[in-house]
């Protein structure tokens, strides 16, 4: 008999644009899991579109409560549709300095990141800021996962076949 184990937490990053958010639900419906949503968009569409770097820390407080809550209830898989790791890379882009809050994530024991691809149509979306360089942030996104020692999978393709990719990385043979 083959053992097959699946990972408990898992969370969805990469570059603006890239299936995030489409990937996370699907995937959690497809594991019967629990979805923990985006809090940047949340905090972004109650606060205001103008934001500053102090906001990004109150953003990277808010997704860790929204995980810790997952994590201390759950019985079943939990999807992230991203974490801390988007809020680092975001702080060095928009301000050139990361809080040192932010960078705790290096220290959580997430079970496995899904590292999507930018091979995905820009999608328009008022909350939305870098259109052009999607290619770069994504090497920047693995090279910070690797530097990390974090356990990840790229995800790339469409529709069905993206999804299949991450629940082939998902599921795994200890």
């Amino acid at each position: 008999m083959e053992i097959v184990r699946m990972v408990d937490w898992i969370v969805v990053t990469g570059p603006e644009s890239s299936g995030k958010t489409t990937l996370a639900q699907d995937l959690a419906q497809e594991l019967e899991g629990l979805l923990v949503p985006e809090y940047s968009r949340i905090y972004l569409e109650q606060a205001g579109l103008r934001y500053g770097q102090d906001d990004l820390e109150l953003i990277a407080a808010g997704q860790r409560g929204l995980e810790h809550r997952a994590l201390r209830s759950a019985t079943r898989p939990i999807v992230s549709d991203t974490g801390l790791e988007v809020l680092e890379i975001w702080s060095l882009e928009r301000f050139n300095r990361v809080h040192p809050e932010i960078t705790k994530w290096r220290d959580r024991q997430v079970g496995l990141y899904l590292l999507c691809r930018p091979d995905l149509p820009w999608e328009e979306d008022p909350l939305r800021e870098n259109p052009f360089d999607r290619d770069r942030l994504f090497e920047h996104y693995l090279d910070m996962l690797k530097v990390a020692d974090k356990p990840f999978a790229v995800i790339e393709g469409e529709g069905n076949a993206r999804l299949q990719s991450a629940l082939d990385a998902v599921h795994f043979k200890p």
